[in-house]
């Protein structure tokens, strides 16, 4: 996911609020998607998120 982090990627948005975290922007794959997801569910004090994320492939 650190091809997200820098460069000429769009950056993801992580927005949290009382233990609830909200996932934006675009990438590159359902599997990226997927795995956002599961690292964000995975961090400790987190209650819920919303994987709002669009898949867009490369061109």
């Amino acid at each position: 996911m650190q091809k997200y982090a820098l460069g000429a990627q769009k950056p993801i948005r992580i927005i949290v609020k009382n233990g609830h975290v909200t996932l934006e922007g675009i990438i590159d794959s359902e599997a990226d998607k997927n795995s956002v997801g599961l690292r964000a569910n995975g961090v400790p004090g987190i209650f819920s998120v919303t994987n709002s994320l669009q898949v867009v492939p490369p061109k």
